[in-house]
């Protein structure tokens, strides 16, 4: 794992689109082009689309409580790559330490339907490919690997960005991916 490129990314994903630019000119220079068509590609969904699932989620969490956060977390993609999707979640309060991120455990949201993601399908069989091949054996394709997995990351806040962009919320919007520390957060 390079620690320096995840603190990049990190201090750069509240502006998700530079920070996948960023990831994408590291995947350029790389050896192995194994992910590079991720460079390109994006997610399909239209912002539309996630606006309404995040508005209609909102709306029913409203229905039992007052809404002070939501959590967009996307599936673990790597291990996962048979569909991708993004769980939602709902809280009562916001942190006021927010580098702890242990609270996003303790949800009072009731369940809400996944919103499947669309559009990197074959970055997905990708993923498949290189788990059953064990190609991370590969330093440089495991590099390369690493890269894809911090882009598809960003690639999925900038999804949630564009979705927000004209939108006037009165709570706290985060997202990221199942087990990454690195979240994108839209304030109140």
């Amino acid at each position: 794992m390079n620690f320096d490129i995840w603190d990049e990314v990190d201090k750069r994903i509240q502006k998700p689109n530079e920070v996948c630019r960023f990831i994408s000119e590291l995947m350029e220079n790389c050896k192995d082009k194994t992910f590079n068509n991720l460079v390109t590609a994006n997610f399909t969904n239209s912002p539309s689309e996630i606006q309404n699932a995040i508005n209609s989620f909102i709306s029913e969490c409203n229905k039992t409580f007052d809404l002070k956060a939501i959590y967009l977390e996307m599936n673990g993609f790597d291990i996962n790559p048979n569909r991708w999707f993004f769980d939602l979640f709902g809280y009562k309060t916001f942190p006021q330490d927010e580098d702890s991120l242990d609270w996003l455990a303790h949800w009072q949201s009731p369940e809400f339907p996944e919103v499947t993601l669309t559009g990197l399908e074959s970055i997905q069989e990708l993923y498949d490919d290189y788990r059953k091949n064990k190609l991370y054996k590969d330093d440089d394709k495991a590099y390369n690997e690493e890269l894809a997995t911090l882009l598809v990351m960003a690639k999925f806040c900038h999804l949630i960005d564009n979705s927000l962009e004209n939108q006037k919320l009165a709570i706290h919007v985060l997202a990221t991916a199942h087990d990454f520390d690195i979240i994108y957060h839209k304030s109140a």
